[in-house]
This record gives structure tokens, sequence and C-alpha cells, in this order.
């Protein structure tokens, strides 16, 4: 069979093309039906010798089979299309599932190291914040953060409608969790930031203590230290620093709170400094005093004190020191001076002896180991009445058991 544009034609049928396709009808050239406008029409013959009737059938039934093959490649593209976006689906459900998921296990994780430093810092003592209540709030929101309240996991081989379920739950236990995690990490930093604020109190309280001692030493101390002034002096000083640094200090970082303990430390130590001057200027007054004092303990007492049984014996002068006569001369010794009371007083000499002085109507205890005859020849009729020094640890005393010696 002749071969049109290289193909061989089996059938004479599948060529006629009709006017709708803008050709003629007619047979196509060089075919056995001759050329285009040949004048024969389409009732004529082909020829194969088939009539325009079959022509015509073979037509719809190509049709049709072009109509069904058409129709099945609509269905197999629909189904195909719809299987491709229900994959799609599918996948955007199982990858949002996983996301909300993970997204939900980070949020527990973060909720779970909240609550850690939460559980530490909720036991601070309430005497070391500024404000209790904020411990008070810090403990709601313990309770309010439910780290285990959703157990959710994306199956494989679950219905989308589960996943997008899930991813739901999902979400929506991060929004809760994510809220009341926020409210803990601000409960937790307000009970923070109040136990800074009363350690910064407490700081600048101790300090401004010390100033008050300060100043209130600076003016009663005033003309009593020892040392010119030095130590009041480098105290002023102190209070004007610390001063600065109370004023400057207005946060609780570590480079505050150590300025604020350092000034106070300077100033307890300056106080100690005046303290200490003011002392020691009140020992060297009192030793003053004594020593003019000591050049007139014995003043009222003036005279010879001579035993019962001698003609004579030591002189005794203001100073309280022992003269020439009888006795070796012996000197007061500063600072031995004692009160006694009922105008008795005691006091030390340099060779050791002890002195009290008992004046009349007293009762010295020596006196109970003299007889009348014994004071008789002194002319001691009533002891008692007598003015009277006992002596003991005295090398001249009788015996070791002392002497008692009457004023002549």
């Amino acid at each position: 069979m002749p071969n049109i544009n290289g193909l061989e034609q089996s059938d004479p049928t599948i060529l006629d093309v009709s006017h709708r396709n803008g050709f003629p009808t007619g047979s196509v050239p060089g075919g056995p039906g001759g050329s285009y406008g040949s004048g024969e029409s389409d009732s004529g013959k082909s020829d194969g010798g088939k009539s325009d009737s079959g022509k015509s059938t073979n037509g719809k039934r190509r049709g049709i089979i072009i109509a069904v093959i058409v129709a099945v490649l609509i269905i197999i593209g629909g189904v195909i299309g719809w299987r491709i976006m229900a994959s799609r689906s599918y996948a955007n459900a199982m990858g949002d599932c996983r996301t909300q998921v993970n997204a939900l296990a980070d949020a527990q994780k973060t909720a779970k190291s909240q609550l850690e430093k939460a559980n530490a810092v909720v036991g601070t003592d309430a005497n070391n914040v500024a404000d209790a209540t904020t411990l008070t709030t810090l403990k709601t929101a313990i309770s309010d953060v439910d780290v285990d309240a959703a157990s959710l996991s994306c199956n494989d081989g679950a219905p989308a409608r589960e996943l997008r379920s899930v991813a739901d739950s999902a979400k929506t236990a991060i929004d809760k969790l994510t809220t009341s995690t926020t409210a803990l990490g601000k409960a937790v930093k307000a009970v923070e930031s109040s136990k800074d604020a009363k350690t910064l109190g407490d700081a600048k309280a101790a300090l401004q203590k010390q100033i008050d001692a300060a100043e209130k030493l600076m003016a009663t101390s005033k003309g009593k230290v020892k040392d010119n002034d030095r130590s009041r002096h480098a105290l002023e000083r102190r209070i004007a620093d610390a001063k600065t640094v109370l004023k400057s200090a207005t946060a609780a970082d570590d480079t505050t709170l150590n300025s604020l303990k350092s000034a106070t430390r300077g100033v307890g130590s300056s106080i100690d400094a005046v303290n200490t001057s003011v002392r020691e200027k009140a020992a060297a007054d009192r030793k003053a005093q004594e020593a003019a004092a000591d050049k007139s303990r014995c003043a009222a007492i003036v005279g010879v004190y001579a035993p019962a049984n001698s003609g004579g014996g030591p002189a005794v002068d203001a100073g309280c020191n022992i003269g020439s006569g009888a006795w070796p001369a012996s000197q007061y010794v500063s600072g031995s001076y004692k009160n006694l009371g009922g105008g008795r007083f005691s006091w030390s000499t340099s060779d050791g002896s002890k002195l009290t002085y008992y004046p009349a109507g007293t009762y010295a205890p020596l006196q109970s180991t003299m007889t009348p005859e014994f004071l008789a020849p002194a002319g001691i009729t009533d002891p008692t009445n007598t003015p009277k020094i006992e002596v003991h640890d005295n090398p001249n005393s009788m015996g070791g058991i002392g002497t008692l010696m009457f004023k002549g």
C-alpha cells in the first residue's frame, strides 16, 4: 500500500479528513481515490469499495474510544492527583504534629528547669526578703505549673485527623505551660529582687548605724583623746567617705555590697581608735589625779607614831612616806592607797610594809594582843580612842605578827 508522509496506509478510512478540519472532502492525494479537487462527492465510493455509512460508523467508534480513553485518563489523573494531595496533606499533618509535640517537649524541659530553680528559691527565709508576699506568690506559681499534664505522640499510620487533633492538643498544652512558666519566672525574679533589696537595705542600714555612732562619738570625744585629735580627724574622713558610698548604693551587686561592708568596717575601726584614745587619756588623767592626791593622802594624820613599848617611832608625812626615826625611811608606793571607809585607809611603802590607819574611836585587830600593862609605859589607857597605825610585813615588826603604833 502506498506510503503517505512515511506512513503505510493500512486503512484508507483513517486518512479521511472532513471539512471540519479545514480540508475538502475526498481522498488524499496519491491515494486510490485520486487527488484533492477531483470533484468526487462524499457520497461516492472509496477505492476500498466501502460506503460512506461505513466510514461514519468507524468514525463514531473511534470518537467513543478516544472519549473513553480520555475519560479514563482523566479519572486516573484525578485519582493520582487526589492521592498526591492526600499524601501531601498527611505529610503536613504528620509534620505539624511532630513539630508541636517536639515544641511541647521543649516547653516541658524549660518548665522543669524553671521549677528546679523555683524550688530552690522558695525555701528563702521570709526574714531575708524585703516583701514576704513574693514568697507566697512564688508558691502559688509553682503549683500552677503542671509539666506532665500532656503526654502526646504522633503515631505512624494514625489518621490525619488524629494527627491534627494531637497537634492542636500539643499547641494548647504549650500555650498553657508557657503562660504558667512565664508567671513562674516572674515570681522567681520577684523573690530574688526582694532578697537583693533586703540585702542592700540591711547593708545600708548597718553603715548608717555606724555613721550615726561615729557622729555621736565625734561630738562626745572632743577634747577627750590623748593623740591630739589624730584619731578624731581620721574618723571624720571615714564618715565623709561612708556617706558617699551610702548615697551611691542603689543596686545589690557584689561591688556595691562590698563597698558598703568595707565602709562599715572602716568607720567601725576608726570608732575603735577614737575610743581607745579616749580611754588612754582618761587613764592618764586618773593617774595624774592620783599622783596629785598621793601627795596629800596622809595630810590629816601627819605625826610620829611609835609602839607602846618604845619611846620613838617613824614619822608619817602628808604623802604617806615614812620618815627617819627608829625605823628605816621608806616611800609611799604609788597607787597603793585604799579607802576602807569609816576614816580608815591603807597603803604600802617601798620596804614592803603594808600600813593601815585607824582613827580614834576605831578598833585595830592587834589591840587584842596588848595588855594594859604593855600600854601603860606609853601612857595609853584607851587604845581605841587613840589614832593608830597597824603595820604588817615589815622586817621591824615583832615576830612577824605586825606592829601597832600609836600617834604621839
